[in-house]
């Protein structure tokens, strides 16, 4: 039975020397096995490896989205433009004030005349005004006619006590400060003399 075992023994490893070759399986320090006399390099693998090959890929950078910046400009933005003084005035009615310099036959002679206001001018009897800008308050009538609220208002027809007064950077006569009675009716004052104007 040992003689058996010993003979089988024997033929696995002639078996395994046939297979390998004359050098057998040897492993020739770290990174190399050989098999037979052929020397096969093996790589190793390094948990860094592992890191860099299961880790997901890093996310592209975007830049950014440029800031859009929109200017909006906007024209005849005076309150007093926006409340309706854009357009063509005509003097239809007048009351001389006691301390009016302005005789009735020449104040009757501007009845007729016309203003043309626009957004950044003003025109009036011969004299342009030009880049005017307007600031609009409001103001008792008194305040604006003064001692002669009452025949002013009386001759005109003026009823309210409150009024919006315009002050302005044109020097044309009756223009640098006037009221606006209503979106059609301005009230202005040459030497003494309340000229209304309507649209």
């Amino acid at each position: 039975m040992l003689k058996q075992i010993v003979r089988l023994t024997l033929i696995l490893f002639a078996l395994v020397a046939a297979a390998c070759g004359p050098a057998g399986v040897q492993v020739q320090g770290e990174g190399q096995v050989t098999v037979g006399q052929t020397a096969t390099p093996v790589t190793p693998v390094t948990a860094a490896d592992i890191t860099s090959t299961t880790s997901a890929p890093s996310p592209t950078a975007v830049p950014p989205t440029s800031e859009i910046q929109v200017q909006v400009q906007v024209q005849g933005g005076d309150a007093a433009v926006s409340n309706g003084l854009e357009g063509t005035w005509q003097i239809t009615d007048f009351s001389s004030g006691m301390v009016s310099v302005l005789g009735d036959a020449t104040a009757q002679a501007y009845v007729g005349k016309q203003a043309v206001i626009t957004s950044n001018s003003i025109n009036f009897d011969g004299q342009a005004c030009a880049n005017v800008t307007f600031a609009r308050h409001t103001a008792s009538l008194a305040a604006f006619v003064g001692t002669d609220v009452a025949t002013v208002a009386t001759k005109l027809g003026i009823t309210q006590s409150q009024i919006d007064v315009i002050d302005t950077t044109c020097a044309a006569l009756g223009f640098n400060s006037f009221a606006q009675l209503d979106p059609n009716t301005l009230l202005i004052n040459i030497n003494g003399t309340f000229f209304v104007l309507n649209k």
